[in-house]
């Protein structure tokens, strides 16, 4: 089958960097033995009023568009031209959205065929399979991580299941994306080298933070790859394709300091030169001495930090599970060890914040050595404890 997997168009442009979510279904896709076709709408200036021109000349027989919250107004008309244009296309969603709501998603928009919600990379291919053999509504049962509508239109909902050996995967689909194509402006907005690849070290969070969505995707248990895997990737990359800066996308790339003290060891023992930030956030509470000097050895250079509130209290209501006592330690703790530069992630405007706790923030951000703040407003984010809490009130 002739597979289109497609970053959609939408108001607010963010970041325009290669997909990991499509590389690795990419890489699946094709060792099950299907044709896959990549475009990235925003980086290729794709829109309205020339997308159903694209897929008529690509007569795809799957369209499958990621959904974030703030861009389901466009996957939803990017669908419904699908089916406009190529009447018999099987249509396929997945993404951030559609993993917090996938039942709602599907009864909202009849033309969206089948959703992926968790991980896809043995979703997708079985579901292509069973869609070429013409399959029956027991044998759809079976997918795991699907959510379809049976005979009588009703949605189904499969058991969710996640990959717990990541090695397993096929590296991501790379000439799909070549990170020599993308604009220099990268998850971060700064970046010390060019070309840049994002990867992925780990997948899942344990941590119950109340506006955060990443078990609603990832789950709640950390899975790992192998550091020298990783690290084969990054040789790669560097080899193939001449990036000269990674980006960690993960949740907790430190989480475990052993796993991150072995992958930064691995890039200096092998003599890779790079520069590496990890541009998702990092906790404070996972930093050391030993490990920011041994990050810092081998080219790591830039944190996103996630601060939140300067205020105890907000803090709890956030179930941050932190003190901004030690986040201000650890940010010194930084400071004087390392060089490494630091973002701090501040929410203004959760539920519950008062003015004299946003006054808290100010004086810690004020205080402690950042060199940037990205402050953005509270989002009731489908899939998170608070938006869950905020419809029930």
């Amino acid at each position: 089958m002739r597979i289109l997997l497609t970053v959609p168009y939408q108001d607010i442009e963010p970041y325009i960097l290669p997909n990991l979510g499509f590389g690795y279904l990419a890489s699946a896709l094709r060792k099950n033995g299907q044709d896959v076709y990549y475009i990235d709408c925003l980086k290729e200036k794709v829109c309205s009023s020339n997308w159903g021109k694209l897929l008529t000349e690509g007569l795809y027989d799957v369209v499958g568009i990621q959904m974030y919250s703030y861009a389901y107004n466009s996957v939803r008309e990017m669908f419904q031209i699908a089916k406009k244009v190529i009447p018999n296309v099987f249509t396929v969603v997945g993404g951030p959205h559609a993993n917090a709501v996938p039942k709602e998603t599907l009864e909202n928009n009849p033309e969206i065929d089948y959703l992926i919600y968790g991980e896809g990379e043995r979703a997708f291919p079985q579901l292509i399979n069973l869609l070429q053999s013409h399959a029956t509504d027991e044998k759809m049962f079976l997918i795991p991580n699907l959510a379809w509508r049976d005979k009588k239109n009703q949605v189904q909902l499969n058991k969710r299941l996640f990959i717990e050996n990541l090695d397993t995967l096929e590296l991501p689909a790379w000439d799909l994306m070549d990170p020599r194509t993308y604009p220099r402006l990268s998850h971060g907005l700064l970046n010390r080298a060019h070309p840049i690849a994002p990867i992925f070290s780990t997948r899942g969070c344990p941590f119950n933070c109340s506006f955060c969505s990443s078990h609603a995707n990832m789950g709640n248990t950390i899975r790992k790859r192998t550091p020298s895997k990783i690290v084969d990737e990054i040789e790669y990359l560097v080899k193939e394709y001449g990036v000269r800066e990674i980006h960690f996308e993960d949740d907790n790339f430190t989480f475990y300091k052993e796993f991150a003290a072995e992958v930064c060891q691995l890039i200096i023992d092998r003599g890779i030169h790079i520069s590496w930030a990890c541009p998702n956030g990092v906790r404070l509470d996972s930093l050391d001495a030993e490990l920011l000097k041994l990050m810092e050895r081998s080219g790591c250079y830039s944190l996103a930090l996630g601060i939140e509130s300067g205020s105890d209290r907000v803090l709890k209501l956030m179930k941050k599970g932190n003190s901004a006592e030690n986040m201000r330690q650890k940010i010194k703790l930084i400071h004087e060890t390392t060089k490494i530069r630091m973002t701090g992630f501040i929410i203004v405007g959760f539920p519950g914040e008062t003015e004299d706790d946003l006054k808290k923030t100010e004086k810690m951000v004020l205080e402690v050595p950042l060199h940037r703040i990205a402050a953005g407003p509270f989002i009731p984010l489908p899939g998170t404890k608070i938006y869950e809490n905020l419809v029930k009130e």
